[in-house]
């Protein structure tokens, strides 16, 4: 179906303006993949703060071109979907990751975090990133731990103190 000008320029500003907000940016191929399961990833998108596109790459080439999601364009054949993260660097990569999961035909093809492409072995590392919920979590219970553990050796410490002083 052929799409007119005014439609692509309409596309290609709704999709840079996603660009210039986006924290970071993947993008998968969707060969094969049902229409079906591309709209439940859509609504899944839409609880975790991802936004998904899945357009031409001419037209997605032209909206990443000038932005930090440049280094995307060489990755953009085939049909693609693109999911950009908007509230947490790893939103979109653990979405797609567990789509993929799901659906075998979805295939992540790149990530770009920091304006850099990431390698597999680094999408990875931005799909197990922890939110900014279970970091601060972590940290509260590594505080706890520390300070439980002072309380604990200063308690022993009393106790060892008051037992000695009773021996002599």
């Amino acid at each position: 179906m052929a799409i007119n000008k005014k439609k692509k320029k309409t596309i290609i500003s709704k999709i840079t303006k996603v660009n210039n907000v986006a924290i970071s940016a993947v993008i998968s191929d969707i060969t094969g993949v049902s229409v079906n399961n591309i709209t439940k990833l859509r609504k899944e998108a839409k609880k975790v703060g991802v936004v998904v596109y899945s357009v031409r790459n001419s037209l997605l080439k032209r909206s990443v071109n000038g932005t930090i999601f440049q280094c995307l364009e060489n990755q953009l054949n085939g049909p693609t979907l693109i999911a950009y993260s908007l509230e947490h660097p790893g939103s979109a990569a653990r979405l797609l990751d567990k789509f993929q999961n799901k659906d075998i035909k979805l295939k992540i093809k790149g990530a770009v975090f920091k304006n850099k492409m990431l390698l597999p072995n680094e999408i990875k590392s931005l799909i197990e990133m922890p939110t900014y919920n279970e970091a601060i979590s972590k940290i509260m219970s590594i505080l706890q731990e520390i300070s439980i553990g002072k309380l604990f050796k200063t308690v022993i410490a009393i106790y060892n103190k008051k037992k000695d002083s009773i021996k002599k």
